[in-house]
């Protein structure tokens, strides 16, 4: 029953969410680790392929289910090496990212029948009617939960939604105070919505509905494209884009003292996938990555002067002319 009256609640834009149209094949989960789960259960495949240069977290998600795996390697354009797929059996592939073209992304869909593209890392690369497609709200957007799982005739279970009002504190502390101060908060955030498989927030789900999601992709590859600019002659990864939207500008550069450098002038880049350096037989491009990555965040808070400002800061450490 609707309510009228009362203390006046978070002012929001009414829009509309962006997968909208794909209301019918689409589910609404609060991780993105949850929306792989809920894929290759519904799949139900007899071993699944997966990268390499991935983060552990899906590793324990296949161990959970008591899934088969089996891990591949990626060649410099980011492609499967030696991955031939039985009739029952499924690939898991990343849109390392946001970055991989939409020639590469059709080429995998074309030469792999049961695919889950992992687009955690790629929230607006549009999705294959005959393929799972995850995507990761919380890595795009404010918001403490989300994900969505997107397949044409996709089997809908209904699930326990989740509640994101008691851990939403960290966002606000952000505001009040600062992302650093907050960052505590936001890990106890990350390890409660990994306890388990739940649906999207009604909280979440709303301020999805208020987002300018035009303008978010147009800052986005704005502030790309000011990066590539500045750091692409010194940058070791191909980074070309044509209609892709990046989560971040994937930077890599064989000096291991330039995360400590960022840090001091308050650029929080992680190390991602380091366990890649544990697998025996990863190949050296997944190892030289995961050792020498550093994404610098591109999203929508920040404009052109302040990717000049992290590319000036990159190259005096690196004593490149500014």
């Amino acid at each position: 029953m609707k309510e009228y009256g009362g203390y006046l609640p978070l002012e929001l834009p009414q829009k509309q969410e962006y997968y909208i149209s794909e209301e019918e094949n689409m589910v609404r989960l609060n991780c993105g680790r949850s929306a792989i789960s809920y894929a290759i259960s519904d799949a139900r495949p007899s071993k699944v392929f997966i990268p390499y240069y991935n983060c552990h977290t899906v590793l324990e998600t296949l161990e959970r289910l008591k899934v088969r795996y089996e891990l591949y390697s990626i060649d410099e354009e980011f492609m499967p090496k030696d991955v031939e797929l039985r009739e029952d059996e499924l690939l898991l592939y990343v849109n390392y990212y946001g970055i991989i073209s939409r020639k590469n992304l059709e080429c995998i869909n074309k030469n792999f029948k049961n695919v889950i593209f992992d687009n955690t890392q790629a929230f607006f690369s549009k999705p294959f009617e005959n393929a799972y497609n995850v995507y990761s709200c919380r890595k795009f957007f404010g918001v403490s939960d989300g994900a969505y799982l997107i397949k044409d005739g996709i089997k809908k279970t209904k699930l326990q939604r989740d509640n994101s009002f008691d851990r939403i504190a960290f966002m606000a502390k952000c505001v009040d105070c600062s992302t650093n101060d907050a960052y505590h908060d936001h890990l106890a955030n990350e390890a409660e919505i990994a306890k388990g498989v739940l649906a999207m927030s009604k909280f979440t789900k709303r301020v999805l509905e208020s987002i300018d999601y035009e303008s978010v992709k147009a800052k986005r590859v704005k502030n790309f494209g000011a990066l590539k600019k500045e750091l692409g002659t010194i940058n070791k990864l191909n980074t070309n884009i044509k209609e892709q939207i990046p989560m971040v500008y994937p930077l890599v550069v064989e000096d291991k003292g330039l995360r400590e450098k960022l840090v001091k002038h308050k650029i929080y880049i992680q190390q991602w996938w380091k366990c890649v350096l544990d697998f025996s037989n990863a190949g050296n491009f997944e190892k030289n990555i995961s050792e020498y990555l550093f994404p610098i965040p591109i999203d929508q808070r920040y404009n052109v002067n302040d990717m000049r400002k992290i590319a000036n800061i990159i190259k005096e450490y690196l004593r490149l002319e500014c």
